[in-house]
């Protein structure tokens, strides 16, 4: 298994407060403390969690979450990180295989640098 970095985010909600906000695929909402009332668009049903729960979002689209009395989740985005991580991977890749190419063709010897 391997590791994929991921956004995380902790919002502390007041009662009754509501934070909105656009989801991608794979994020995670995790209660941290108290309660939450969450609609997302696009499903027909809205969903009342406590601490401990974790709510996998599924799709695209607005997310609403209010506070049921005073509350705390962490919002956890894979999705929004991982297209970064694969371009810094793929960036890492390219330049490591510049390198050996220079150090290939005999350009620089081991202890020389290129000033």
């Amino acid at each position: 298994m391997g590791w994929e970095p991921q956004l995380v985010r902790t919002v502390d909600l007041g009662y009754e407060q509501l934070l909105v906000l656009e989801s991608q695929r794979g994020a995670v909402i995790r209660v941290l403390h108290g309660g939450v009332w969450l609609t997302q668009e696009g499903l027909a049903r809205d969903i009342f969690a406590e601490r401990g729960a974790e709510l996998l979002l599924n799709d695209d689209g607005r997310v609403v979450v209010e506070g049921l009395g005073a509350a705390r989740v962490q919002l956890i985005d894979r999705a929004h990180v991982s297209s970064t991580w694969k371009w810094l991977q793929s960036a890492g890749h390219r330049l490591a295989s510049a390198l050996r190419s220079v150090r290939e063709r005999g350009q620089f010897s081991r202890g020389e640098s290129a000033a």
